[in-house]
């Protein structure tokens, strides 16, 4: 990492770290906050060391060379091992299926922590030069010890990755939503991090000589800390900025849109359930304080003309086949949707539905 990245990168996470502490000291026994903290905290610690100068510093004191990097790369390996358990304890709802593979993650991330301490070991660099990797890229103990790591840190920040956007889908509210897809992106430029540097790896050892990766894998490092952190914490601070009240109002505003070829061929067949005067999408926007009562009444007004479309329910020609075909279908008729965020949901498959097929 660059220094500028790493001093943005470490701020981040330490103000990420003592942003929770004063939670963790009312909710010790907090599972949740008791993972949060170790993972900001210890990737904190792992930026920090990781500085040049401090780097140096500390190996000239124990005199041993590099032995910072082994440190960092230790620490990272605690962080990521502690951010996954963090992300299995919000999206798994069985705890104890969360509980079980939660130990085994602590067992795998020690055993690996192990063995890269052996091959560290086994491959000790006596360079002139305070970097580890300046003289031991052709070491097969430091290969495999590069390899090691960005396999298991790589696989882990992609099931994380993962994770995030497997509940993304799912989620109800709009900033948990938002939160979990930011969390997804940071585990996709984790993963895409330790991609290039096998990638790097792999070139070296077939005597290619790569192009300079540092500036790229230094975005990708601090655009994974950025978006993890603030995916974490932005429904703590978001509701303090009104984010979930913005997102609410953006998510019904794009539902009035998307309803608007279906309700408007709704209000030419049936002028007689529509009660508002027509708007249009720019209109919708000028009254932005109107959004959720015009999606509201949209919604009805959608109701009560696909009930009268139904050939089954009433006899009027509508020499609309497409739309009489959709108000006949089973995927609106006789459901009762959980909430009116799930009723919208399924008039807005509807409308795609009459948007596709429709001549």
């Amino acid at each position: 990492m660059t220094s500028l990245a790493q001093g943005l990168a470490m701020i981040v996470l330490w103000g990420a770290f003592l942003f929770r502490i004063p939670a963790l000291i009312r909710q010790p026994k907090s599972d949740l906050l008791v993972a949060y903290c170790v993972c900001t905290g210890v990737s904190a610690t792992a930026v920090t060391v990781s500085l040049p100068s401090n780097y140096m510093a500390l190996d000239r004191w124990v005199q041993l060379p590099n032995l910072s990097l082994l440190i960092a790369n230790e620490l990272i390996a605690i962080a990521v091992c502690a951010g996954f358990l963090l992300v299995v304890h919000l999206t798994d709802e069985d705890v104890s299926h969360a509980s079980r593979l939660c130990r085994r993650m602590v067992l795998v991330t020690v055993g690996v922590m192990l063995v890269m301490l052996v091959l560290f070991v086994g491959a000790w660099p006596r360079p002139d030069d305070p970097f580890y990797s300046s003289h031991q890229h052709g070491s097969p103990g430091f290969t495999a010890y590069q390899l090691l790591f960005g396999v298991d840190q790589g696989t882990l920040l992609g099931a994380i990755g993962w994770l995030w956007w497997r509940n993304s889908r799912i989620a109800q509210r709009p900033i948990i939503r938002l939160s979990l897809r930011i969390g997804a992106l940071a585990g996709l430029t984790g993963w895409l991090f330790f991609v290039s540097q096998a990638l790097d790896i792999a070139a070296r050892g077939l005597d290619y000589l790569p192009p300079p990766s540092e500036l790229i894998n230094s975005v990708l490092i601090t655009l994974t800390i950025v978006l993890g952190v603030g995916g974490v914490t932005l429904p703590s601070w978001g509701k303090h900025l009104h984010v979930d009240s913005a997102l609410t109002w953006w998510s019904e505003y794009r539902s009035l849109v998307r309803l608007e070829p279906l309700w408007r061929d709704i209000r030419a067949a049936f002028p007689e359930v529509v009660i508002l005067p027509p708007s249009t999408p720019i209109g919708d926007l000028s009254n932005p304080t109107q959004v959720h009562f015009k999606l509201y009444r949209r919604v009805v007004e959608i109701r009560d003309g696909l009930l009268l479309a139904d050939p089954a329910r009433n006899s009027r020609q509508l020499h609309n086949p497409v739309l009489e075909r959709i108000a006949a279908s089973d995927r609106w008729a006789d459901r009762e949707p959980t909430d009116f965020a799930a009723e919208v949901q399924v008039l807005e498959s509807l409308a795609r539905a009459y948007r596709v097929s429709r001549p």
